[in-house]
C-alpha cells in the first residue's frame, strides 16, 4: 500500500485522521497488539502523539515449555 500527499485532504496529516477515527471508540483504552514491526509501531507513535490512552499487548507463544 502506498500513501501519497494527494490521498489526505488538504493540510492534515495521518495523525490528525487517526486520532479523528479513534475519537468515536468505546472503550477507556486503544489496546494495539504490538508486533515490533512498522505497522504496530506507527499505530503506537500516532496514538501518543495525539493523547490517545494506548496499551501495548504482546503475545509469548510457547510449545513444549520453550
Amino acid at each position: 500500500m502506498e500513501l501519497t500527499d494527494q490521498d489526505f485532504p488538504a493540510g492534515r496529516s495521518l495523525d490528525e485522521i487517526f486520532a479523528d477515527h479513534l475519537s468515536a471508540r468505546q472503550t477507556r483504552y486503544v489496546e494495539v497488539l504490538y508486533s515490533g514491526g512498522l505497522d504496530s509501531e506507527c499505530v503506537l507513535n500516532s496514538c501518543l502523539n495525539s493523547g490517545i490512552p494506548v496499551r501495548a499487548l504482546t503475545m509469548r507463544l510457547m510449545t513444549h515449555g520453550f
